[in-house]
């Protein structure tokens, strides 16, 4: 995932290469269930769905009802399926 999939009004570059990843999906093999990695310095907001706050290295499971923030006056992700 990378900063424009985040901030509104942000326009993708026109090529990726040296683009940094913000977060990226992974299996979690041990609970069955996909996790959202945050690798950016920026900490995420659990706001439904769970609780706390995902720091830089720390994952979240991707479940349904999931509501996450970026931080202030960026998107936010909904988990509709699981």
């Amino acid at each position: 995932m990378f900063a424009d999939l985040a901030e509104p009004g942000r326009i993708p570059p026109f090529t990726r290469r040296g683009t940094p990843i913000i977060g990226q999906v992974v299996w979690d093999s041990k609970e069955g269930t996909h996790r959202l990695v945050n690798n950016s310095d920026t900490p995420w907001r659990v706001i439904a769905g769970g609780s706390g706050v995902v720091g830089r290295g720390a994952s979240v499971p991707l479940r349904r009802g999931l509501l996450l923030s970026f931080g202030d006056g960026k998107r936010l992700v909904r988990v509709i399926e699981g």
